[in-house]
């Protein structure tokens, strides 16, 4: 009997284990006990409607854009692709959290908004297109990405949405027609990327023009929870983004199989972190991992000058190098002051036809007397940085220039053209036969001499002059003397909106 009842109480037990084993197996059927690790990845929160629909938009318009990139095969152009897939990303973020949490209150609602913007990263994203460029290449297609994102902007706007994303379309075409007229009659792979890049570029501006009409009808759409605030909306993206990147451990369990605990990738380092250790490897490499201090010597107290310690008998002597190099900066400037001037010089110079007069300088206060015949009606005559010379000039030529001299007298007969007196000081110009034109500039002291046959012809063009006479000798040979005036008045018509100007009465009696 004792046998029969160990037996019984065995198979009572074998039937509640296999039923138990049972319930197990449908469990494991219907999919419950499962999962992945996205699953445990996850912090279990409903994903909003409005984030599913965008994902939908985002994984049927994205990848075929992306891969015409790929195809392509610039460097340049891949970054700008991986730009505007970061700004989608961003995009995401901004709708999650909106979809999240209520509407902000009326006053808050642009710095709750733009707190959020800021914390997705949504513009400094956009504005790393503007580093690229210089691939001539992919010019235009950068070009066109720039103007597609603009539409980026419609998460800040107030009203309806997709007719202000539908515009971006049409200032992309712009571009995109350039690429499209290149490459619409060729065959090979890379210029059917190139027209399937305009494609989808286009198609993906209009589909986000599509969810936003379906999705955010006036503008950003909120969620029914407690209103964001602007402490809270870099919590809100912190929280998203967590959400959407996997953690540092996942286990993973499958049907039939063994739990496995799977580690996920180290992050990848940014470019700012890597040129940091980067800059900190050579810096160690070129000191020796020693300070920039390593090595001197250390000042005692009594030799700091800021302290109160400080003895003004004990302090080190300032460097010997000091010195000496003041004394160089000294002989320096007495070298180039004691410079010699360049030797007088007084000839003709055939390839441009000039006479050239130059850094004469008489030795005493009686001024030199220089003579220069002119035989042919095409030559100039230059006098350059002369002082305290008379230069005489017979026979007809082209024009005369008085530059830069001093106490300079210059006589001649006829010029052609005209006479200038440039950069000059106390400078004095008589005309035996006639001259033209006569003109002036940045001259300090000029005395004119005319004769009876140029006094009718004689034109005077003046600039930034002073102390300037003209002088001529009338019918009764007395010498009449004039100043050319320097002063005017000037006064604004509003009518005509001209100027008008009159010489000062301080020459009217003389003019």
């Amino acid at each position: 009997m004792s046998s029969s009842a160990s037996l019984q109480s065995i198979e009572q037990t074998l039937a509640e284990v296999l039923s138990r084993l049972g319930s197990i197996e449908n469990k494991l059927e219907s999919g419950q006990g499962s999962g992945d690790v996205s699953a445990s990845c996850s912090s279990g929160s409903e994903v909003p409607p409005a984030v599913i629909a965008f994902d939908a938009h985002v994984s049927s318009s994205l990848p075929p854009l992306l891969a015409a990139i790929d195809t392509i095969g610039s460097d340049e152009l891949a970054t700008a692709g991986k730009c505007l897939a970061s700004c989608w990303d961003a995009m995401r973020t901004i709708v999650a959290v909106s979809s999240s949490h209520g509407r902000p209150s009326g006053s808050e609602y642009l710095e709750v908004l733009g707190e959020l913007m800021k914390s997705s990263g949504l513009m400094e994203r956009f504005s790393g297109l503007s580093k690229l460029g210089k691939d001539r290449d992919v010019t235009n297609h950068v070009k066109a990405i720039t103007e597609a994102l603009q539409c980026l902007s419609w998460v800040s706007m107030n009203g309806k949405p997709e007719a202000f994303v539908m515009d971006a379309v049409g200032s992309a075409e712009f571009w995109s027609n350039r690429i499209r007229k290149e490459y619409r009659n060729k065959d090979d792979e890379v210029s059917k990327a190139q027209i399937t890049f305009c494609v989808k570029l286009s198609s993906l501006v209009k589909e986000l023009s599509a969810y936003t009409k379906e999705w955010h009808t006036t503008g950003l759409a909120w969620g029914k929870g407690a209103a964001l605030t602007k402490s809270a909306a870099q919590a809100g993206v912190d929280t998203v983004s967590a959400a959407t990147t996997p953690t540092a451990t996942a286990t993973v369990k499958t049907k039939g199989a063994e739990s496995k605990t799977v580690k996920a990738a180290p992050p990848v380092k940014s470019a700012a972190d890597a040129s940091e250790e980067l800059k900190a490897a050579l810096l160690a490499k070129t000191t020796g991992g020693n300070s920039a201090a390593t090595g001197l010597k250390k000042v005692p107290r009594d030799q700091q000058t800021w302290r109160k310690e400080y003895k003004k008998d004990s302090a080190t002597p300032a460097p010997a190098s000091s010195a000496p190099s003041k004394a160089v900066t000294s002989v320096k400037a007495k070298s180039s002051s004691n410079k010699p001037p360049p030797p007088p010089k007084i000839e003709f110079h055939a390839p441009t036809n000039k006479w050239l007069v130059e850094h004469q300088v008489s030795p005493t206060q009686t001024p030199i007397v220089l003579t220069v015949d002119v035989t042919d009606l095409k030559h100039q005559v230059y006098i350059y940085k002369c002082t305290n010379v008379t230069v005489v000039v017979k026979g007809r030529f082209k024009n005369i220039i008085v530059d830069s001299c001093v106490r300079c007298n210059v006589i001649f007969d006829t010029v052609l053209i005209s006479t200038e007196v440039f950069n000059g000081k106390s400078c004095k110009v008589q005309i035996n036969g006639t001259c033209p034109s006569f003109v002036i500039d940045k001259t300090d002291g000029c005395q004119v001499y005319l004769s009876k046959e140029t006094m009718a012809v004689t034109k005077f063009v003046t600039s930034k002059s002073s102390e300037m006479n003209v002088c001529w000798q009338d019918p009764s040979g007395d010498m009449k003397e004039v100043p050319i005036p320097e002063q005017f008045h000037h006064q604004l018509n509003p009518e005509t909106g001209k100027i008008s100007s009159e010489v000062s009465d301080l020459y009217t009696s003389n003019c």
